[in-house]
């Protein structure tokens, strides 16, 4: 076999607002999580976490809201860290180009009024 190939594209949607932070020299990061359903027409959804650089993440903060299905490619990455004296290893995808797909459909707000004279 030849060399590997570390390439991930995924459609889903973004679970939560995601927040952008900078690290301590600067450049801005931001991690949010990707549900994306294991096969179309199947009620199984895995919950990926993405972490994004820079104009991605930059980009991500000024246009995306939650619940939009977007589109990601980039690398599946692995770390390490210990936690309670136990080795763990968390997966992540490392984005490099992310295309914004359609909004959640807005739900109309009851108006305050309404929802009390449907209780009266």
């Amino acid at each position: 076999m030849g060399t590997g190939n570390n390439e991930v594209r995924l459609d889903g949607r973004i679970t939560a607002v995601p927040e952008l932070r900078s690290t301590q020299s600067g450049k801005a990061v931001m991690t949010f999580t990707l549900a994306v359903q294991r096969e179309q027409g199947q009620d199984a959804t895995d919950f990926l976490p993405v972490v994004a650089w820079n104009g991605t993440a930059t980009a991500i903060a000024e246009h995306v809201v939650k619940g939009q299905q977007l589109t990601v490619a980039g690398r599946l990455q692995s770390r390490t860290y210990e936690k309670d004296g136990q080795r763990r290893i968390v997966f992540e995808v490392v984005a490099h180009e992310v295309r914004f797909g359609r909004k959640p459909k807005a739900r109309p707000e009851v108006p305050v009024a309404d929802v009390t004279a449907a209780v009266a």
